[in-house]
């Protein structure tokens, strides 16, 4: 067979795109809500880190309460009116 009835020329790839100026509006309207997510997702990320930041430093207050009134209870009892008149035996 002759190459020539086989053979067509293959298209080139610049000319399968389409120009800017033809993209449909939904191309646009799906670019906009890409935009507006990644802007979304970069407000809750900032967000995420200063909730980190500012509950660490509580954290930390409330570790040294818990520290501080794990040990109250191996302190003895002060005297009172309770304990002086209890029959010990």
């Amino acid at each position: 067979m002759p190459e020539s009835e086989h053979s067509a020329p293959a298209p080139d790839v610049s000319e399968q795109q389409t120009p800017p100026e033809q993209h449909a509006a939904w191309e646009e309207l799906i670019e906009i809500i890409e935009v507006i997510v990644l802007a979304l997702v970069a407000i809750a990320t900032a967000w995420s880190g200063y909730q980190a930041a500012r509950w660490d430093g509580q954290q930390s207050l409330l570790y040294g309460t818990a520290s501080a009134d794990r040990f109250q209870p191996t302190r003895p009892p002060p005297p009172g009116p309770n304990t002086a008149g209890r029959d010990r035996g």
